[in-house]
């Protein structure tokens, strides 16, 4: 069972391919991270990636999307962007035994929580796993230094 009814997307096309390609430009912000994405771990190149004419319904497009940005530039956490957030990443039971029952997490846990749900969502291949968890800054553990056998002192090196 997935939480908002949502299927697992492993079992079917990935939903990354359903948005249109962006236009060209925009911030450098977002240029570096679409430099940073690279492709969508299944083989194909994202749909940025692509070129693609300009459609007449685009201008409607970005004045609507211009109009609800505007209107969010507050906007702060709440449990139904916890929930939303959630269901676009279809996160399944695995998540709530990891983190617990979505609508029970305080807000200060949200953080941890989406960051959670990002890596359940790049579960499905261990190296997906593994480039996420490194791009989260989850550090592997490392072996403990060992200490210096008694009577010896470490050696010291010079500033």
């Amino acid at each position: 069972m997935h939480i908002n009814g949502s299927r697992n997307p492993a079992h079917g096309p990935r939903h990354s391919c359903s948005r249109p390609p962006a236009r060209a430009g925009g911030s450098s912000k977002v240029r570096r991270l679409r430099a940073n994405v690279g492709n969508n771990h299944n083989g194909n190149d994202h749909p940025e990636k692509v070129a693609a004419a300009p459609r007449p319904q685009d201008a409607h497009r970005v004045k609507a999307l211009r109009r609800i940005a505007g209107r969010l530039k507050r906007l702060s956490w709440t449990p139904a962007l916890l929930a939303l957030l959630l269901d676009e990443l279809y996160v399944d039971d695995l998540y709530t035994d990891l983190v617990g029952d979505p609508d029970t997490i305080p807000p200060h846990d949200y953080a941890s929580a989406v960051a959670v749900a990002i890596a359940l969502r790049h579960s499905w291949r261990p190296d997906d796993l593994e480039a996420i968890a490194d791009r989260l800054g989850v550090l592997r553990e490392r072996p403990k230094p060992q200490a210096p056998p008694r009577g010896k002192r470490p050696l010291r090196t010079p500033p």
